[in-house]
């Protein structure tokens, strides 16, 4: 953007002048994800898609730039103690987690609660944020990072893995049982967190709400999990995080280590297989059937 003013719908805060629009679409490979207008008479530089290659690094240095200092922010902020956070405080820490996915899906009266009241904390790759059997103390928002989900600890074997903007925890937290699995970080990490008491004053309302719906959701897809009783269920639902796909996104690739199941919950998926030229002739396949439409379910 060399002159002028632009809106991007669905974002509050227009790109200033030298900002450059698309490129994390462009740095993915992906079809655009945000539509941006021309508020004013606008002069901007054009870079063709072919050329993009030269202009990565800059683009990837300046991401890089961008999360170390909302995560710097977010550490200053959280380092008050609670008792002496001033407004502004506050206000900067709301501003950075509202583009974290957790809290898009709080509303904004309790966003702003939240952020006053949330704390901050960085641990190591390979250390355990929490081990099974652990009396429950806090709840997690990853931020930076990944973690690994474990339920037999004598195999340490990960059967689910989060990243930035999923968070956990919440069900020893809802329930009053034990930590229910092992969580052990993947990569450095870095965590927005709620203390037991203020997750039950803030959160619990909203999370609990969620598990519920998710639950029934799991029991309308699998009937065979009918009749289970609710600590199961909880257990069950801990398991699966959401991902939202725009349409034209790639969910899975061919050839990619299998790492998770995907269940689509709404939206219509289309596969489609690349296979070898045999003898320079493709070879004889049966045309795949069409994927049937399920209906439609939220969650």
């Amino acid at each position: 953007l060399v002159e002028g003013a632009v809106d991007v719908v669905g974002d509050s805060r227009p790109p200033g002048l030298g900002q450059c629009l698309g490129y994390l679409d462009a740095l993915a490979k992906r079809p655009r994800t945000q539509k941006a207008r021309a508020r004013t008479d606008t002069h901007m530089l054009v870079v063709p898609i072919d050329k993009i290659q030269m202009f990565l690094p800059m683009f990837r240095l300046r991401m890089q730039t961008y999360e170390k200092k909302r995560i710097d922010i977010m550490e200053k902020a959280c380092a008050v103690p609670l008792e002496s956070r001033a407004p502004q405080d506050v206000s900067s820490l709301y501003d950075v987690i509202r583009d974290v996915k957790f809290f898009k899906e709080v509303p904004l009266a309790d966003r702003r609660e939240i952020a006053r009241v949330l704390m901050f904390e960085r641990i190591q790759a390979g250390k355990h944020v929490f081990d099974k059997g652990d009396v429950g103390q806090n709840f997690y928002v990853i931020v930076a990072g990944a973690v690994e989900i474990i339920i037999d600890p004598s195999t340490m074997v990960s059967v689910a893995r989060l990243g930035p903007g999923d968070a956990f925890g919440e069900l020893a937290l809802l329930n009053n049982n034990p930590r229910a699995a092992t969580v052990r970080c993947a990569e450095d990490s870095c965590f927005l967190t709620l203390s037991k008491s203020l997750y039950n004053s803030v959160l619990k309302r909203l999370e609990f709400a969620k598990m519920q719906a998710n639950i029934k959701w799991l029991v309308s897809m699998f009937p065979t999990l009918n009749g289970r009783n609710s600590q199961f269920l909880a257990s069950t639902n801990a398991f699966f995080s959401k991902r939202a796909v725009p349409a034209g996104h790639l969910i899975v690739d061919q050839g990619e280590p299998v790492e998770s199941l995907v269940f689509i919950v709404t939206g219509v998926a289309v596969g489609s297989i690349t296979v070898p030229l045999q003898h320079g002739r493709p070879p004889t396949a049966k045309p795949a059937r069409p994927q049937s439409r399920s209906r439609s379910r939220s969650r």
